[in-house]
């Protein structure tokens, strides 16, 4: 799942468990009647008692989990550096090229493979990340050897470097059954 995705789910999910806690307490929804705090008696009656330091902690806490929130999001929403491959020297030239021209090369070899709907790749720091999707009934590890054995080992070969990490992430696509009416 996208980090972007999840971080977006569970803010939405801790947003609607936030208010409908207060929602509840406030007795909005009638479930509140006989008047039971929703918060434990003993932990309000301390809190009453040390009005102070609880509303300090509480603010606190608050500030820590909402600066932790941010560096997530912050974190999530970073892109990547653009990412550029120095190639051998071609008649004393030296030739550079960006990432995103090695990814779209590789990821144009990719949908040449049997079973291959789509492709996507991109060059990162770190290495090169391939995203496969295969049309369902694809025998994955014949799609796996063809992978290694060719547009892996062109790209390896192309850009005069004896490894290249990949990450490879495969998406099988289903076909939509019949809708019943």
């Amino acid at each position: 799942m996208n980090p972007r995705l999840r971080i977006l789910l569970f803010a939405l999910l801790f947003l609607a468990a936030g208010t409908t806690v207060l929602l509840v307490g406030h007795d909005v929804f009638g479930y509140n009647r006989a008047g039971r705090p929703v918060l434990d008696p003993i932990a309000m009656d301390l809190a009453r008692g040390h009005r102070r330091p609880a509303l300090y902690a509480a603010l606190a806490i608050g500030a820590l989990a909402g600066l932790t929130g941010l560096r997530q999001l912050l974190g999530a929403l970073r892109r990547e550096p653009q990412v550029a491959v120095e190639l051998p020297e071609a008649d004393g030239i030296p030739i550079t090229v960006t990432g995103q021209a090695i990814g779209a090369a590789v990821a144009e070899d990719a949908t040449g493979i049997d079973g291959v709907s789509r492709a996507q790749a991109r060059m990162t720091g770190d290495g090169l990340r391939l995203r496969l999707w295969l049309a369902a009934g694809t025998d994955v590890r014949s799609v796996w050897a063809e992978l290694d054995d060719g547009v892996l080992a062109r790209a390896r070969q192309s850009i005069g470097r004896e490894t290249l990490p990949t990450s490879v992430h495969l998406e099988i696509e289903t076909t939509a059954g019949p809708r019943v009416r």
